[in-house]
């Protein structure tokens, strides 16, 4: 009996501090810890802080630690004669293949004025010694002959001169300059023809061979 009446006044304490009443023991217990917390909040905080503080300062020396990921990818090597060969690989071309490649050819083609070519039984040397002739230079005809002493050169059938020698040779038209050997070489007109770039590279490719040096490899 005297239990009982503990029991009911235990009910009736938490009753009266929350306006209800427990259902049972164990929601009794469970409002009893909540009731400690309520009362004792700043032992929880201070813990809070107590153990924030410790952790710091058993941190404070350590040093930063970071973690990061990278790719790397190796290129692969260049062989230096890309973009001169053609599209099959390097070890697939043979040495012929790189030589008459256009990636050869045309340079040279370009450098040496081999575009330029005179109609003449004599050699392209005995007229001219040097022509500079564009890569975008379209194939064209000139006729390069001697007036009044002076070298001069024109387009065939057109009497209009469109350049004159200079002291040191040079004659010019659109996208071509050649310099000639000497005024006394054109006293008979000569045919100066400049060919397609295209069609020169192919003719220099046909002409190009290669021997192997004995005792090389």
């Amino acid at each position: 009996m005297a239990e009982e009446v503990r029991q009911s006044g235990y009910d009736n304490a938490y009753g009266a501090a929350y306006g209800r009443v427990p259902e049972d023991s164990h929601n009794a217990e469970i409002w009893q810890h909540i009731s400690v917390l309520r009362r004792r909040w700043w032992v929880v905080a201070l813990f809070a802080v107590l153990g924030g503080a410790v952790g710091w300062y058993a941190t404070r020396d350590n040093t930063p630690m970071y973690t990061s990921s990278v790719v790397v990818q190796r290129e692969a090597e260049r062989s230096p004669l890309e973009g001169v060969l053609p599209s099959r690989a390097t070890n697939m071309v043979s040495e012929m293949e790189i030589l008459r490649g256009s990636g050869v050819v045309g340079p040279a083609v370009d450098s040496a004025g081999l575009r330029a070519q005179v109609v003449s039984r004599l050699a392209r040397g005995a007229f001219i010694s040097e022509a500079h002739i564009a890569p975008e230079t379209q194939p064209a005809s000139y006729t390069i002959s001697l007036r009044n002493t002076v070298a001069v050169l024109q387009a065939p059938g057109v009497t209009a001169v469109l350049d004159s020698a200079t002291r040191n040779g040079w004659l010019s038209a659109p996208g071509v300059r050649v310099r000639i050997t000497s005024p006394t070489a054109f006293v008979q007109p000569v045919s100066l023809n400049i060919a397609g770039r295209d069609q020169t590279i192919a003719r220099m490719q046909r002409a190009i061979t290669i021997a192997q040096v004995p005792g090389t490899n």
